[in-house]
């Protein structure tokens, strides 16, 4: 083996495996030589607004699919984007379809979905189970999701 005056070790983390779709999280580095070893590490912000939007709304709609009739939950709409140091945080709505009727038209009694009680300004998803997501996107991974007012979501 030679003799080496000093060696560098350099890891990088990414969001995913495609350089076409996926960004740097974070890299470190780590120095070695005989005076000992040195680390250095520094995040970064990945991503930008809008892409934090696409993945709260696929991760929401995904996540709410699960407990809705047929796999039918769509965000309705988004309400605020909050910027922060290492990445974003989404507020939005989000109609689930409990009882199978159709998006478009509910039913002559507004869905019967749970009292007709949808609350967003889109009439179009009346009568289905409707509340709020917060969705916390940290390094340009989804890392948190929360559901209120929404029955069987958490």
């Amino acid at each position: 083996m030679a003799d080496y005056e000093r060696l560098a070790f350099v890891d990088v983390e990414t969001t995913g495996l495609s350089p076409s779709e996926n960004r740097i999280a974070e890299i470190g580095v780590i120095t070695v030589d005989g005076q000992g070893v040195e680390r250095w590490t520094t995040f970064l912000r990945a991503g930008d607004p809008r892409s934090a939007v696409e993945q709260c709304v696929y991760a929401a709609q995904r996540s709410a699919n699960r407990y809705s009739y047929g796999g039918n939950a769509r965000v309705t709409d988004i309400r605020n984007v909050d910027g922060r140091r290492d990445g974003y945080r989404v507020h939005g709505r989000i109609a689930v379809n409990t009882l199978g009727r159709t998006w478009r038209n509910g039913d002559r009694y507004y869905g019967n979905g749970w009292n007709g009680d949808y609350r967003g300004w889109n009439q179009n998803y009346r009568g289905y189970d409707s509340g709020s997501f917060t969705c916390d996107v940290r390094y340009g991974r989804v890392v948190g999701l929360d559901f209120d007012g929404i029955r069987g979501l958490h």
